[in-house]
């Protein structure tokens, strides 16, 4: 029983820990719509945007349906202001494409290649349903940001965003990826939604070396930089 209370806490702390991310999502969303519109983006896109921002929402309320399950208290749903994630070089329509790239093609990539493994070791019925519900809509997230860049590649160079890969994705990696507020050594907790480190490191690696590297490189943007800073944030898999 005390093994039984101790799980739950844990899986009710990695839930309630993920509602602050899909708050924060929602935010960022709603911001790259409106600078798509200031931009004049494709309509589709704006439409994208705006329907990620919403089902982060919902996100959250799935999340925290789960966190309370588990015995913890998520956070208030309420408005958030969202850290920008900055080219740095103050021009706006680049700025928008970085961040729809960062949220679309690199953290909304990672976050269904995660899912997808989640989903495969989910053993409680709650969890395997949201997060299945979850994984359908970041796909859609993760189109959003290839076909922004697609679209802008037409009319701007964006090979810049190769020397901000590195920032990119230190800023747009979920620290989730790295550490949580709970062990996940137990398979136990997988079952209810928290990956051992080790298997999200994994997934992480595969997902950027084989899907989010290669497509950035079809638009002409230089990997190499975010390669390297792959390999020195994340130690070699196997490794303690």
């Amino acid at each position: 029983m005390k093994e039984e209370r101790l799980l739950h806490a844990r899986a009710g702390a990695l839930w309630a820990f993920r509602t602050g991310a899909e708050l924060d999502a929602a935010a960022r969303f709603t911001r790259i719509a409106d600078a798509m519109v200031e931009h004049k983006a494709h309509r589709r896109v704006v439409e994208l945007a705006r329907q990620a921002a919403h089902d982060e929402l919902r996100h959250y309320d799935r999340c925290a349906a789960l966190a309370r399950r588990f015995g913890a208290t998520p956070p208030p749903l309420r408005t958030r202001d969202a850290k920008p994630l900055r080219a740095g070089d103050g021009d706006g329509r680049r700025q928008t494409l970085y961040e729809a790239v960062a949220m679309g093609c690199v953290t909304e990539s990672l976050s269904v290649a995660l899912l997808v493994e989640m989903r495969t070791a989910a053993t409680d019925d709650e969890v395997a349903q949201t997060v299945t519900e979850i994984l359908r809509d970041e796909v859609q997230h993760s189109r959003l940001g290839w076909a922004h860049l697609a679209a802008e590649c037409e009319h701007v160079d964006v090979t810049f965003l190769a020397q901000h890969l590195p920032a990119m994705l230190a800023d747009t990696l979920h620290e989730e990826v790295f550490a949580t507020p709970e062990q996940t050594s137990n398979d136990a907790l997988a079952g209810l939604g928290g990956l051992p480190r080790a298997r999200r490191l994994a997934v992480v690696v595969a997902a950027l070396r084989d899907v989010v590297f290669p497509g950035l490189a079809r638009f002409g943007i230089d990997p190499d930089a975010g390669e390297r800073w792959l390999a020195s944030r994340i130690p070699p898999i196997g490794a303690s």
